[in-house]
């Protein structure tokens, strides 16, 4: 009897752990990149803040949703691509780097986690790098049309 019962245990769990790791060895990989960055609102807005009353936690969650926006993403896929991509495709591909994407705010501070999740090891490094230099771009930009004005 005890025999039995021993043999069945063994059979059922050798049989579920067979079972659990093929369910895990199957799944594709998903890999994370991520960083931090210290955005610091642009001249723009410390002029607006100069004109009305305003806290500088306004002006930083300005520049976060500028990180994030549409336009920092369509540059970003074209840097991502080397190239022009059409009208269609940079919409299909805008919409999946937002789906990858992830950024947060550090509490208390002026710092955002940069986060990009994918199936591709190398390609979400070189995202979140694509990211950080688009946005890095912009704000140099912006600073010279600040100065020439």
């Amino acid at each position: 009897g005890m025999r039995r019962r021993v043999l069945v245990f063994f059979s059922v769990f050798l049989l579920s752990a067979i079972a659990g790791l093929a369910y895990t060895y199957m799944r594709p990989a998903v890999y994370l990149a991520n960083a931090r960055v210290q955005l610091t609102p642009s001249a723009l807005g410390a002029s607006i803040a100069a004109s009305a009353p305003r806290d500088a936690s306004q002006d930083f969650l300005t520049e976060l949703q500028n990180l994030g926006s549409r336009p920092v993403l369509e540059k970003v896929a074209q840097r991502l691509a080397g190239g022009q991509l059409p009208g269609a495709a940079l919409d299909e591909r805008v919409q999946q780097l937002q789906d990858m994407l992830s950024l947060r705010a550090v509490d208390g501070t002026n710092i955002v986690r940069i986060e990009a999740r994918g199936p591709d090891r190398q390609g979400v490094a070189r995202l979140v790098n694509a990211l950080v230099e688009v946005y890095r771009d912009e704000q140099a930009a912006q600073g010279d049309s600040a100065v020439q004005q």
